[in-house]
């Protein structure tokens, strides 16, 4: 029963932790919390065999008790309190190539099969100086007897070690085998104690393998194969005993090795006590930017692409990433999570920076096609420059200036907001001149978008037509009383402003003659009915028009002639298409007839007797008669 309670207890023990490297990197005794070093001293019991150089680790662990206290107490058994760890525990063996490849393993199994270790779970063997000789078949055999000995002891920790250094550097024997045992490790998630990595580095993270460092950390300071100076004794010399090291001796070494050795040594066991490690951050080395499909190019209006970044290592410690995007020839959007949206024809560049502050990005460039640009800006500017028509119907180029220049459909509406000016314009932005004044153009964009700009331009110097002329009489009646007699006629222009007011005088007969000047006198020539006109001299061909009736010495009266049943009225002048009309004393209308010949007739049948008049008109009144229709006809 008392086993099966331990065997729980380890289970509980190594659930944290299935592979581990002890290296130059667990150095940091201060990054142990002390809670897993309590728990350490508490749970595991140990057994660790070795040689001389092996005993580095216990000197250095004996040395920080010294110097740290009871936190760091250990002995054979756990008494106090302290770390249960059984040094030189394994008899039959002196280290793990001593005095064979094999006699430790047998040595293990017989210590572990004695009842009174059952309570032991981590073992730990340490090298001499084998490993500097070992072939890759020796190593092969330790690596495969340690797998037998987890197999057979699933409940107990095997903690695995490289040999300590010799001098022979980075190409030397031992650093191939070393690399072997550690290659093996990790790729079988093992506990490895790396005795060689620990004293290749000082504690500021210098290396000194490839200085040809040996176990009593000399190294070759200068390339020419000869250890020359002592990376341990510099340290210690320019730092300070008792605060940044302590003394203790250190077989074939210096007290520093030592020291390195035992902060290594409590980060292993608080590590297999259950700590975690250290938060350790792991930088950003790279990144790949990729399109969905392995593409990068966007072919639709508006059209999006989904980029992924891949972040190396994979096991960084902050694998988030921010996007961006910079402008080339062609524009676009990106959002958070690298979604591309494209804005305008051309190349872009996405970026995905790593948000770890290590400054790693990785960039993509997408070519962007078939995209629908509209217009953002129109500014329109004038040929010269100018804002200002100073000519009769001149004209003036306008050009819309259009942004961006890659718009897609950059076609124009002109139009024209006559304001105090009028001008017409074309389809081109050609603008013409009618009337002084200001007029304003707009440009709008003919994309749909609404966009437009507008100027003002002056218009001067401009003809201002006449459109409207009435001719009246100077006496105020239209006639003129005698052959030979004058009559003055004036011509009224509108609007008053009009450029050019003078007009010419002509005179058309109608049944009558007379003449003209161009001061408007008209001078009578024969009876009968004229049209004097005034035409605009400005071009626009309007008129103006007043009929005159001259009465001369042959202006008699119509003569009618009376019947029981007729009103005969002879016409001694052609008078044809003239009407001829018959009205009461009311100026009733009673009847009208259009001339055809030289004798017109009216019925007397619904006629009331009593006084008629008669009228021969053609615009204006040529000749007039009275008609009496007596009682009992």
């Amino acid at each position: 029963m008392k086993r099966t309670f331990l065997i729980l207890i380890l289970l509980q023990v190594f659930v944290f932790l299935n592979g581990q490297i002890i290296d130059h990197n667990c150095i940091r005794l201060q990054n142990i919390p002390q809670s897993y070093i309590d728990l350490a001293r508490s749970k595991l019991h140990i057994v660790y065999e070795h040689t001389s150089h092996g005993s580095q680790l216990i000197d250095g662990m004996t040395g920080l008790y010294n110097w740290k206290g009871s936190a760091y107490a250990w002995n054979n058994g756990g008494i106090n309190g302290a770390l249960d760890l059984h040094d030189h525990g394994i008899t039959g063996g002196s280290d793990l190539g001593s005095p064979d490849w094999t006699s430790w393993a047998a040595s293990t199994r017989t210590c572990l099969r004695n009842p009174a270790n059952s309570n032991i779970n981590i073992v730990m063997w340490a090298w001499c100086s084998q490993v500097s000789t070992a072939t890759q078949s020796n190593i092969n055999t330790y690596l495969s007897l340690m797998s037998s000995l987890e197999a057979e002891f699933p409940n107990v920790k095997f903690v695995y070690m490289t040999g300590h250094l010799d001098g022979t550097g980075v190409n030397g024997t031992l650093n191939i085998r070393n690399e072997q045992i550690r290659a093996y490790c990790k790729t079988n998630n093992k506990i490895l104690y790396d005795f060689a990595d620990i004293e290749s580095y000082d504690p500021d993270g210098n290396y000194y393998l490839d200085k040809r460092a040996n176990d009593n950390c000399d190294y070759d300071s200068n390339g020419d194969n000869i250890q020359d100076k002592n990376w341990a004794v510099i340290w210690q010399t320019n730092h300070v005993i008792n605060v940044d090291w302590y003394y203790c001796p250190s077989a074939h070494s210096k007290p520093l090795n030592a020291n390195m050795k035992a902060y290594a040594a409590w980060w292993l066991f608080a590590r297999l006590a259950g700590w975690g490690g250290p938060v350790v951050n792991i930088p950003v080395t790279g990144i790949t930017v990729s399109g969905s499909g392995n593409l990068s190019e966007i072919t639709t209006d508006n059209g999006t692409l989904q980029l992924t970044a891949s972040v190396l290592p994979s096991n960084a410690t902050n694998q988030g990433v921010t996007w961006s995007i910079s402008a080339g020839a062609g524009k676009a959007a990106i959002s958070s999570s690298g979604l591309v949206t494209a804005l305008a024809n051309g190349t872009v560049t996405a970026k995905a920076s790593s948000n770890d502050g290590s400054g790693i990005y990785g960039t993509l460039e997408i070519t962007i096609s078939n995209q629908y640009i509209p217009v953002e800006t129109i500014s329109i500017t004038s040929t010269g420059g100018l804002s200002i028509i100073t000519s009769e119907n001149g004209t003036l180029q306008l050009t819309a200036n259009i942004t961006p220049e890659s718009a897609t459909n950059k076609s124009i509406i002109w139009s024209v907001m006559n304001g105090t000016g009028e001008a017409s314009i074309s389809a081109d932005g050609v603008l013409t001149a009618e009337k002084n004044g200001i007029v304003t153009v707009r440009a709008t964009a003919a994309d749909g978008t609404g966009i437009s700009a507008t100027i003002e331009i002056t218009i001067v110097n401009q003809l201002i037509p006449v459109e409207k002329i009435s001719v009246s009489t100077e006496t105020g009646l239209n006639f003129i009383p005698e052959d030979d007699g004058t009559l003055r006629l004036t011509a009224s222009v509108s609007p008053e402003i009009a450029t050019v007011k003078a007009v010419t005088w002509s005179v058309r007969d109608i049944t009558g003659r007379a003449s003209v000047d161009q001061a408007g006198m008209v001078t009578a020539i024969t009876e009968g009915l004229i049209s004097v006109t005034a035409t605009a001299n400005d071009g626009t061909g309007v008129q103006g028009s007043i009929a005159i009736n001259i009465k001369g010495k042959r202006s008699d009266p119509l003569v009618a002639i009376v019947t029981q049943s007729e009103i005969k009225i002879p016409l001694v002048e052609n008078y044809i298409k003239s009407r001829l009309s018959l009205y009461d004393l009311n100026g009733n209308l009673i009847e009208s007839m259009i001339v055809d010949g030289d004798l017109c007739i009216f019925s007397t049948g619904s006629l009331r007797p009593g006084i008629y008049i008669l009228m021969l008109s053609d615009s204006f009144i040529l000749k007039t008669g009275k008609v009496i229709i007596p009682g009992g006809l």
